[in-house]
């Protein structure tokens, strides 16, 4: 069974869950140090704390989901420079990349609304 670890940043107090195996060598998000302390441990990922994720993008995305709209946009535009094989290639692509975006929106919209949009 996985066990999880909450490492807490000794420079700014950011929390994140790790599987404990994949703990070290980690960055800060938020500052950039690789100080941290374990804060406590879990037997799944279900019963660790919610991470708490300061908003600092305009879109309303966490830095980490950030990230990963960034690379979406990137696979759009490095794909949209690929030969076209198939005349569906390009529109089933973009499919693709607004259900992963609808994801990222949905995520947001049960930061804010909880109980119209609940984690599960």
């Amino acid at each position: 069974m996985n066990r999880y670890v909450t490492l807490k940043c000794m420079e700014c107090n950011y929390k994140q869950a790790y599987a404990e195996r994949f703990a070290d060598g980690h960055r800060c998000p938020k500052c950039n140090s690789t100080m941290f302390v374990p804060t406590e441990q879990a037997t799944s990922i279900q019963s660790r704390p919610m991470e708490t994720h300061e908003i600092t993008r305009e879109d309303g995305l966490t830095e980490r989901e950030g990230k990963v709209m960034d690379a979406l946009i990137m696979a759009w535009t490095e794909f949209s420079l690929l030969d076209i094989q198939h005349p569906n290639d390009q529109k089933d692509f973009c499919d693709s990349i607004h259900k992963c975006q609808d994801l990222l929106a949905c995520r947001i919209a049960r930061r804010h609304y909880p109980k119209g949009w609940p984690i599960k």
